[in-house]
């Protein structure tokens, strides 16, 4: 069996604990190993997450900061949320669909644009 304590992405960082007591421990943890690099976490866009099942979170304090529990967030672009239901982030993305679609329209709509130029061939 493998785990898995800590995946980073861009300048994001992602820690997974089994419990909630080890929480305080790994932020840290990850705050002292950053600070060796001249890196500083930002505790106000810190954030705790259930990601399966069980209650939320309280909040922690790490080294004086308090980092609130939440239910859903947006993590590189993408609703993370606690009950495992993906509709939230469906929505989201199809809504941003349609709103790139409807920016199209005044493009289809001018009649000075032959169907080839619009991609469209009607052979």
């Amino acid at each position: 069996m493998h785990t898995c304590t800590d995946i980073d992405y861009a300048d994001d960082v992602t820690l997974l604990v089994d419990t909630q007591d080890k929480y305080p421990i790994a932020l840290s943890a990850m705050d002292e190993e950053a600070s060796k690099f001249g890196l500083h976490v930002s505790w106000s866009k810190t954030k705790i997450q259930n990601l399966g099942c069980g209650p939320t979170p309280f909040p922690v304090v790490v080294n004086g900061n308090t980092v609130e529990p939440v239910q859903d967030f947006t993590y590189l672009g993408s609703i993370q949320t606690s009950n495992r239901n993906s509709s939230s982030e469906c929505t989201r993305r199809i809504g941003h669909a349609g709103g790139v679609m409807k920016r199209l329209d005044h493009f289809w709509n001018q009649p000075n644009l032959t169907m080839p130029t619009k991609g469209l061939n009607l052979a």
